[in-house]
């Protein structure tokens, strides 16, 4: 499981340090600069609600279902709102990070499930290697395994 989580944590490293970097780098005209508009905006609300609950710590890691969810408010709030809010650099920039964290997320989580699945299955290979890895077990698991031959009957 660290396999996973170490690996979720880097790619949700880089993606903050990335979007960090866009969205500072943007000109000034392109974020809101009107407080109420920005304070009103469900849209921009529901959106730093869902990015804030994304960037939780890393040993939280939200499920399928939570993921999902959070789509669609985002998605029932960007419904309502202006074009001309939507079509700013700083608003498209926001549902890129929060649309890469939501990916970042499902592909962790699909890692830990497929991670879950193969586990087993590779205990289990590595005990039949130990058991054919040492001479004594070999012999034995042949003579376990081979099938008696029936022989044959002779009538007088």
């Amino acid at each position: 499981m660290s396999v996973v989580t170490d690996k979720i944590n880097a790619l949700k490293t880089q993606l903050n340090n990335l979007a960090t970097a866009q969205i500072q780098s943007l000109p000034v005209d392109s974020t809101p600069s009107q407080p109420s508009s920005q304070s009103t905006s469900v849209y921009l609300q529901e959106l730093n609600q869902s990015l804030s609950i994304l960037s939780a710590p890393a040993r939280t890691t939200p499920s399928l279902d939570q993921i999902s969810r959070l789509l669609i408010e985002v998605n029932q709030a960007k419904l309502s709102e202006s074009d001309s809010l939507i079509q700013t650099e700083y608003v498209k920039d926001l549902e890129w990070l929060f649309l890469a964290r939501c990916t970042v997320d499902v592909y962790g989580c699909l890692l830990e499930q497929l991670f879950q699945q193969t586990l087993p299955l590779a205990k289990d290979i590595f005990y039949w290697d130990d058991v054919l890895s040492q001479p004594a077990w070999r012999l034995l698991f042949l003579v376990q395994s081979t099938h008696p031959q029936s022989q044959p009957t002779s009538s007088n």
